[in-house]
């Protein structure tokens, strides 16, 4: 008879592999298109502290540079450099003004790598408490990147200098670009960053300053704003003239807010200056307090005849830029309210000729009679 061979057993341990094409598929699932992309590094300056953000966009590379706190060799070897870091979940508010951080998930690396072949990363940061600061400059080929098979094997190229004199900020230069500039795309980027000739620009400053409050340490500095620049400045002024000329010219002016299970609205009409406010409690299954600001252009004659923009101008402003948005922050939140989202069923109302309140509480508090919904000059 042969004998029984015993089992052995052997305890090893293994390592995740991690493919260098992660940061493609990260790339092109985080990142929709270069609007989004270019609004998440707007955003980066946000967190940054920033005062103003400049973007500038031609056939060759886009350039984003703002005056926000920069990073240290330190931050950009573990912070930047860290896929998924949860750095951004830590930290809640920026360090500066308390702002409350937009960014996620690192999606800036992904959204420079997104829009372009090339990227070349200048940052000036403050050492510490100390005086002096610090410039980095890096240099991602991010063709070259992909054809690394292991992650971890990919280095990055980058030069410190210390005791430079230029003021904090980052600038990134992203060249070899995937998509050529076009004014559909800088459009989008300007509708979805509050601020620029945009209806919303404010509406949160109540709620910053209470997330503020709620936050550990005492603030120390007042948020003196973000500005964001694209392209040609003058348009831009232009752009806002216009939109405060009109936003200022509405006939009738809603303003809500939710407040625990308290909501509150204000109506004010400009013909007569005459207000209208009513308040009441329902049941809020939203989970967190929301203010909205909504104004009413009714297409007839006349309406903007008290200002000194062209009808024509103003028209074609309220075109382009009315709707309902929903903002997190100052930005956009995607999709709603953008192209053919019909996320509130206006346009199947339109369809269905429904004339009537979708909301409960006004169908409660303010019945429409039969007779006044069968009569569509009365809506």
């Amino acid at each position: 008879m042969s004998k029984k061979k015993r089992t052995r057993r052997v305890s090893r341990t293994a390592k995740f592999s991690v493919e260098s094409r992660l940061l493609e598929e990260l790339g092109e699932r985080l990142v929709s298109n270069a609007q989004v992309a270019i609004v998440e590094l707007i955003k980066n300056a946000y967190d940054a502290d920033a005062t103003e953000c400049t973007v500038h966009w031609n056939e060759e590379q886009i350039i984003i540079s703002d005056d926000g706190h920069g990073m240290t060799e330190d931050a950009f070897r573990n912070l930047w450099m860290t896929v998924a870091t949860s750095d951004k979940t830590d930290r809640v508010f920026s360090p500066k003004y308390l702002r409350k951080m937009t960014g996620e998930k690192g999606v800036g690396r992904f959204a420079a790598r997104f829009l372009g072949r090339h990227l070349k990363l200048e940052t000036i940061a403050r050492i510490g408490k100390n005086p002096q600061r610090s410039r980095l400059i890096g240099t991602f080929d991010w063709t070259a990147l992909d054809e690394e098979a292991d992650l971890r094997s990919i280095t990055v190229p980058y030069t410190l200098d210390s005791n430079v004199t230029q003021k904090a900020g980052t600038t990134l230069t992203i060249g070899g670009l995937r998509q050529g500039p076009d004014a559909g795309a800088l459009k989008a980027v300007r509708t979805n960053v509050l601020g620029l000739a945009s209806p919303f620009s404010g509406l949160e400053g109540a709620s910053k300053a209470r997330s503020a409050r709620k936050s550990k340490g005492p603030r120390k500095l007042v948020d003196p704003g973000f500005t964001v620049k694209i392209g040609d400045t003058d348009n831009d002024e232009a752009d806002s003239n216009l939109a405060n000329a009109v936003l200022d010219n509405y006939v009738a002016n809603a303003k809500l807010r939710i407040r625990g299970s308290r909501l509150s609205v204000k109506i004010h009409f400009n013909a007569g200056d005459q207000e209208f406010s009513e308040e009441c409690s329902f049941k809020n299954a939203i989970g967190s307090d929301v203010t909205a600001d909504i104004r009413y252009f009714p297409r007839r004659a006349g309406t903007f005849s008290s200002t000194d923009v062209d009808g024509r101008r103003a028209w074609t402003w309220v075109r382009d830029n009315g709707g309902i948005a929903v903002l997190d922050h100052g930005f956009r939140v995607p999709p709603y309210g953008a192209g053919e989202d019909d996320w509130l069923s206006l346009d199947a109302d339109t369809v269905s000729r429904r004339r009537n309140w979708r909301s409960t509480i006004m169908q409660r508090r303010h019945p429409i009679p039969d007779h006044i919904r069968q009569q569509p000059k009365l809506n």
